[in-house]
């Protein structure tokens, strides 16, 4: 069985050792790392569960063949279960689905409502992915999940975040989201797009006793929020005063085959974070909405299983926030994560020159700065 949500008996905090083994498992030998993914597994499972011989041959058959690649499950592991498996946050030694359900499209200007909106979360939850992500500003995104998430609230990594730079602005955001979501904690809240410089002028201010940080430990001392983080679509280089503030546990940044080429966030940012054992989630992987009339994704459809193991691929990716207006496309991501194979070294190649290719006529499309 694979553990899902917060109790703490299917939570286990891996040794030291292991921890370390997994920041630099492209240095050991293919017999470590199958050693290394067994261990991965076998704390997603409750403790008086052994994977099956037929699975343990499966995974060893890849790591053999040289396919297994840092930060990619193994599709053997998931066949059988057909349902989410979950990898480790980072510091926070909290195992979240390998899909986050993204909500930035729970919109009553797109279309949806809270029952639209409750069927996704609710077939979600079914499939195993016990990861949710929404914002203050996803217009009535959190007023939807105030309808289905009561229920559900314990099996839930609930993540919402904060546009406000300052100590009272933060608190007021952190209660009035829980009050729209009906809860009375949260697991994650982050500083939402700490790029944006009109948001977050001041960075010392910000991350200072009376800024948002200030609020956000202090909430975290209340035993209101979990987890710190800091999400972002431009200026990777500013995430390094969040890298070097030992509060934060996790960061959330754009990341997919085009990015790649234009803000880089897995080199400038995802690096560094996985040295810190700060958690990565990576958002956008389909590029997000090309069109937000139609909700069709930045990448073509024809990438869309490259999109998706691309970011499988990236080394330290806990998990992959994606947004949905349907069930059906839900449920096209789980079956394309749980079935993705590791990419092989032509299919790295080739999906770089790809990404170069396309970076052109994308250009700086969620702003200023790149670097």
């Amino acid at each position: 069985m694979l553990c899902h949500g917060r109790s703490p008996q299917f939570t286990v905090k891996p040794p030291i050792l292991h921890r370390i083994m997994i920041f630099y498992s492209s240095r050991f030998a293919p017999f470590d790392i199958m050693k290394i993914l067994y261990e991965e597994k076998a704390m997603s499972q409750r403790i008086d569960e052994k994977p099956t011989r037929r699975e343990a041959l499966q995974t060893g058959a890849l790591l053999s063949a040289g396919l297994a690649a840092p930060g990619l499950l193994a599709s053997a592991a998931s066949a059988k279960s057909q349902t989410m498996l979950t990898k480790m946050l980072g510091k926070t030694a909290e195992r979240i689905s390998v899909l986050t359900l993204g909500t930035g499209h729970f919109r009553a200007s797109l279309g949806l409502d809270a029952k639209k909106a409750g069927a996704i979360v609710e077939r979600a939850i079914e499939l195993g992915v016990a990861s949710i992500d929404t914002a203050p500003n996803y217009s009535e995104a959190e007023d939807f999940l105030g309808e289905v998430l009561p229920p559900h609230r314990d099996k839930i990594f609930l993540a919402t975040k904060t546009e406000a730079a300052t100590y009272d602005g933060c608190w007021e955001q952190l209660r009035t989201s829980m009050k729209r979501m009906k809860t009375d904690r949260l697991d994650l809240v982050y500083l939402h797009n700490w790029g944006e410089k009109d948001r977050f002028p001041d960075v010392k201010a910000a991350l200072g006793k009376q800024g948002a940080l200030g609020a956000l430990r202090e909430a975290q001392r209340l035993g209101v929020v979990r987890f710190i983080g800091a999400s972002g679509h431009l200026y990777p280089s500013r995430f390094m005063a969040i890298l070097e503030k030992e509060e934060f546990d996790v960061v959330m940044c754009l990341a997919n085959f085009v990015a790649k080429h234009i803000y880089n966030f897995e080199e400038k940012v995802f690096e560094y974070a996985r040295l810190k054992d700060v958690g990565v989630i990576a958002m956008k992987a389909l590029g997000g909405a090309a069109d937000w009339s139609k909700g069709a994704a930045r990448v073509p459809q024809e990438h869309y299983q490259t999109a998706i193991r691309y970011a499988l691929n990236i080394p330290g990716v806990a998990s992959l926030n994606i947004g949905f207006r349907k069930v059906e496309e839900l449920e096209q991501a789980v079956k394309t994560i749980l079935n993705a194979k590791p990419l092989k070294t032509k299919e790295i190649a080739a999906i770089e020159e790809l990404g170069k290719q396309l970076a052109p006529a994308w250009g700086a499309a969620w702003g200023e700065p790149v670097a």
